[in-house]
């Protein structure tokens, strides 16, 4: 029972990253199609049209980034998620199988929360791009908001899943699957530290490693 919930807790998250790719990709066709205002870029160009695509102007640069950073992030996650179901329920090892379990079990409620309430953060800023028009329903994006709110709420609200994550996953054989995970990424670090293109990115990342680390302290 508990692995079919996790399946489908995970398959939440994924659909979540889908849709918000739907969103992304809907959006940055329309705004790099609808002229409106002047971009601050355009500064020597000829006046051929009396407006700019809004993909030229940074705000809207920003929030596209910001989605597809998001969905590229969230489907490497997922994939990696899919990996250690994969060798939990069919590697010959016994012990290899135990600890994929371990940290797929823990990574579930992440997959299946902080997906589908970014999912939901990203549909609302690709509707932004459109303004008023993104609330009429000709357009699509409307019906994105309105359907991925819902990967919030099913197969547990988020609150329940977070709550899982801190009370039972974290606390689980004293952290074992969380120092795991957090390992893994250190060695990554690690490897990334010795390369100046890389350098900078390693050090976030530690940094956000030694935050994410804390609540094992209490």
């Amino acid at each position: 029972m508990f692995r079919l919930m996790n399946h489908m807790r995970r398959r939440v998250g994924a659909i979540a990253v889908g849709v918000s790719e739907l969103a992304y990709q809907n959006a940055r066709e329309y705004v790099a199609g609808r002229l409106q205002g002047r971009a601050p870029s355009n500064t020597t160009r000829a006046s051929e049209t009396h407006a700019d695509p809004l993909l030229e102007q940074p705000d809207v640069k920003r929030c596209l980034l910001q989605i597809a950073a998001f969905n590229e992030g969230a489907r490497a996650l997922l994939v990696w998620s899919s990996l250690l179901m994969d060798i939990s329920e069919r590697s010959s090892d016994a012990s290899e199988r135990h600890g994929a379990e371990l940290r797929y079990a823990f990574l579930t409620p992440v997959l299946k929360g902080f997906l589908s309430d970014g999912a939901f953060a990203n549909c609302v800023t690709a509707q932004q791009l459109y303004g008023g028009y993104g609330y009429v329903a000709g357009t699509g994006i409307e019906q994105l908001v309105r359907d991925v709110r819902l990967l919030s709420i099913a197969e547990g609200a988020n609150g329940v899943q977070a709550f899982d994550l801190v009370s039972r996953q974290l606390r689980k054989g004293r952290g074992v699957a969380f120092r795991a995970i957090a390992a893994g990424i250190g060695r990554q670090i690690e490897q990334s530290s010795g390369g100046p293109s890389t350098v900078e990115l390693a050090n976030r990342e530690a940094a956000a490693l030694a935050e994410w680390s804390a609540p094992l302290c209490y």
